[in-house]
């Protein structure tokens, strides 16, 4: 640069002896050509600059291979942004790909995975609240599942849960060819205990009787509060006859017991002694088995109700 910046006085020489000298420059200021300002001067321009003109060959020689390198310089600085917008364009085209697929099974409820929260930038920010946010509402589904499927005064799953967990366990039963019995219970007279002790102590009792249910069966099976003083139990792997047999020890062993006539919220104290007479409750069974009486969730709690009834 410093010996293309010393050839500079030679244009202004130029335009000062030769008023009438055609000089033609480059866009960047070189100088490309310099004609003498009159024929007599004709092929002797150095005699109206002063210098051997020569010396502007080198300059206009010394800037085309500058300007070649920057032109130069200046694709190569347009391909490189190019192919880091390329680049950049596809990473955020990936991450948004990708949360969309968590989101749509957000959406549909499916299973979570891994989200990579690992990245320091606004991409790796956005990510982390994205992640937070499906454990949020992970979380209240879960809480709502639970909502929706258990008995919050005995403690035992509910009408909902029952009808899901029976009709899973018929396909699970039709696949392995097993077999499993409905239970559907009432107990008997329950109005006129409620119109007797009241509703407090009424819902003491439904509270015992879950307690018992759920004490006298396998683990593997599964007892719900069907509605009111009604109960449903599911038994797994169990034929019609053995489910009858379940089906009448339940009976004696509800038959034997001594109820509390204490109200909901004083019986996790189980006072051995009690001034109020305990009382005596007894219970109505509805048997159906899978694939007996029928092959259909709502077949079999069909046929399990007009036992009950008949019963």
């Amino acid at each position: 640069m410093a010996f293309l910046w010393s050839r500079v006085p030679i244009a202004a020489k130029t335009f000062v002896v030769c008023t009438l000298a055609a000089i033609i420059l480059s866009s960047l200021g070189s100088v490309l050509f310099c004609r003498a300002a009159s024929d007599d001067n004709k092929g002797r321009a150095e005699s109206v600059v002063g210098v051997d003109m020569s010396l502007a060959k080198e300059v206009v020689a010394a800037q085309a291979g500058l300007e070649h390198t920057q032109e130069t310089n200046f694709l190569v600085c347009t391909i490189l942004s190019v192919a880091l917008g390329i680049l950049a364009a596809r990473r955020v085209a990936n991450i948004r790909r990708t949360l969309g697929q968590h989101a749509e099974r957000m959406r549909s409820g499916g299973p979570d995975s891994q989200i990579d929260a690992s990245r320091a930038d606004e991409i790796g920010r956005f990510a982390e609240t994205f992640k937070e946010t499906a454990t949020g509402l992970r979380q209240s589904r879960e809480r709502l599942k639970e909502c929706t499927s258990v008995d919050f005064m005995t403690g035992l799953a509910n009408y909902v849960y029952f009808h899901e967990r029976l009709e899973y366990e018929i396909e699970r039963a039709a696949l392995q060819g097993s077999e499993l019995c409905v239970l559907l219970i009432d107990i008997d007279k329950f109005r006129l205990l409620n119109d007797a002790f009241g509703r407090d102590v009424g819902d003491g009792l439904v509270q015992q009787v879950a307690a018992v249910l759920s004490s006298n069966v396998r683990k593997k099976d599964v007892v719900v509060r069907y509605g009111g003083d009604d109960f449903g139990v599911i038994l797994l792997d169990t034929g019609l006859a053995e489910g009858r047999d379940i089906a009448e020890r339940l009976r004696a062993k509800i038959a034997r017991h001594a109820f509390l006539s204490l109200p909901a919220d004083r019986l996790p104290i189980r006072a051995f002694r009690t001034e109020e007479e305990p009382i005596h409750l007894t219970i109505t069974v509805g048997v159906a088995a899978y694939p007996t009486h029928h092959s259909t969730k709502d077949g079999i709690v069909m046929a399990a109700d007009v036992a009950l009834c008949q019963a």
